[in-house]
């Protein structure tokens, strides 16, 4: 037991005896130990915590032109092929035009005529040519004074000599008739009734305004026939009376047409003479026979004709008065407005260009101004079919191909065979990172449904376009500097925020912003649609 405790070990039974206590330099030793292990899993926390968040984006051009005609029509010439850099201003394609051409020619000829009339309206001036002209006018005018004069002197002279004509028929009428009325007169003992003889009245015989010369005709009585007992009485074998005939015998058959025809025309005629004769006719003495009372009343019919013949003829000289009134008249009236015309050409002639009334310069430059109108329609209409590049840029798709129809919604995608080029099977639908926005010559949303753009033009510098989520978008601001991998050319490029998108994009579950960044000299082998890593930067 001795030998057990000597050496310091415990037996059976025995106990272990306690350690000696730690000295003081000992103990700040491990306190020390401790402390440093503690502050450098704070400052590993610290710097875990610290660290800036990497989000994924994709490259993109600073802008996309979609480019469509804005019209439906055929496709005339494509100019430009994928890949090929462009000027602003430069044409890439036509669309046929010749109807929009032809549109706007014709405008422009209106314009340039309604703009003539408007200057010569404001500014009336007499040229040569107005000059000749108003004196062509002044001519035309003095020859028609002319015309309706000598007119007018002609019709006066034909109508003095068709009156003067059937003046001298109404004369010779009443001639005979006074001559047959005396006769009777003489040889009837029986009064003539008033009835037999429808003498005109005074009024209704004008007056001609000269007469022709007339034969002066004949009236005999001849003496009684022989009676039976040798007396100067009749008697029943009496020869029957013949009645008083009017041979009117002119000198030309043209004159005697005029005297029992109508009204005659108004060609003058020469002098005209009536011969009128009578055939004598027996006499009854004072005590008449039976054959006596036959003759008499032979007479009075005669007289009865020759009375209406006189009615006829004074009717014809009123007709043929009227009728020449009626013409000369014409002609005076006829004469009256040529030297109107005259006076008002020989006028315009002295005095010039006359002013033009304010309303119808007025309407001239309505006119004018709807012209100039049209114009401007058919020139956007012009315009529209060439596409312009609205900026410098590179194109980076084409479709379609001379002679294609074209829309304003682009080029129709027909469906055919997966995979099959221009088909709407090969439109693959992947991630769209963001949808077409409207751009200056392009069309927004150009890119959806069954249409692609003609044209599609990438413009301005690269850019990076990457979306964070709503818990990261508060550690972003503009002007903050990121560094950008481009992993498909294993290239680090620097960057700055340059814009933050307020329009949220929703997805089921999550809320992200697009951000976009500018970069610093990107390399010419990083293209539009690589994916980057974006790191933030404190």
């Amino acid at each position: 037991m001795n030998a057990a405790l000597a050496s310091g070990e415990a037996g059976v039974g025995e106990m272990r005896p306690a350690k000696a206590p730690l000295r003081p330099r000992q103990l700040i030793i491990a306190l020390v130990l401790a402390g440093g292990g503690v502050a450098a899993a704070g400052l590993t926390y610290r710097a875990l915590a610290s660290q800036a968040p990497t989000f994924v984006g994709h490259t993109t051009p600073g802008h996309a032109y979609y480019l469509n005609f804005t019209a439906d029509g055929t496709l005339q010439s494509l100019d430009v092929r994928p890949g090929q850099v462009v000027k602003a201003g430069q044409v890439l394609a036509t669309e046929d035009s010749t109807v929009a051409a032809a549109n706007l020619k014709a405008a422009q000829a209106e314009v340039d005529a309604d703009s003539a009339t408007v200057s010569a309206q404001e500014n009336p001036q007499t040229g040569v040519a107005q000059q000749n002209q108003a004196q062509v006018l002044v001519t035309k005018a003095t020859g028609a004074v002319d015309s309706a004069q000598s007119a007018l002197s002609v019709a006066q002279q034909s109508s003095k000599n068709s009156i003067d004509v059937q003046a001298a028929v109404v004369t010779g009428r009443q001639k005979v008739l006074d001559a047959d009325t005396a006769r009777y007169t003489s040889a009837c003992s029986a009064p003539l009734p008033a009835a037999a003889v429808p003498l005109p009245t005074a009024a209704a015989v004008p007056l001609p305004t000269a007469a022709a010369a007339f034969d002066q005709p004949t009236a005999s009585l001849p003496a009684p026939p022989p009676g039976p007992t040798g007396d100067s009485g009749p008697t029943t074998a009496a020869d029957p009376p013949t009645t008083s005939a009017e041979t009117i015998s002119p000198t030309t058959s043209a004159q005697a047409a005029t005297t029992d025809t109508a009204a005659p025309s108004h060609t003058p005629t020469t002098s005209h003479t009536l011969a009128v004769t009578h055939q004598p006719s027996a006499s009854p003495s004072s005590s008449a026979a039976p054959s006596d009372a036959a003759f008499c009343q032979s007479l009075q019919a005669q007289i009865t004709k020759d009375g209406t013949a006189l009615t006829d003829a004074q009717a014809q000289l009123t007709a043929t008065q009227s009728s020449a009134s009626s013409q000369v008249g014409r002609d005076a009236d006829q004469l009256a407005q040529s030297q109107a015309l005259l006076q008002v050409v020989q006028g315009q002639a002295a005095a010039g260009a006359p002013p033009v009334p304010a309303a119808t310069i007025a309407q001239a430059k309505s006119e004018l101004a709807a012209a100039q109108a049209k114009v401007a329609q058919d020139q956007r209409v012009l315009a529209a079919a060439t596409i312009i590049a609205p900026a410098d840029g590179t194109v980076a798709d084409t479709a379609a191909a001379v002679g294609d129809q074209v829309h304003p919604d682009g080029i129709r995608l027909y469906p055919g065979p997966a995979g099959q080029p221009g088909s709407a099977a090969d439109q693959q639908g992947g991630f769209q990172l963001f949808a077409p926005q409207a751009t200056p010559g392009g069309n927004a949303g150009s890119q959806t449904g069954t249409y692609a753009p003609l044209i599609t033009v990438y413009s301005g510098p690269m850019t990076v376009t990457a979306q964070l989520p709503e818990a990261n978008i508060g550690d972003v601001h503009t002007g903050q500097a990121v560094s950008v991998t481009v992993t498909a050319v294993n290239t680090v490029v620097p960057g700055t925020v340059g814009k933050i998108i307020l329009d949220p994009a929703r997805v089921p579950g999550a809320v992200y912003y697009d951000v976009e960044i500018d970069l610093t000299d990107p390399p010419g082998k990083v293209m539009p649609g690589m994916t980057v890593n974006v790191d933030l930067k404190d």
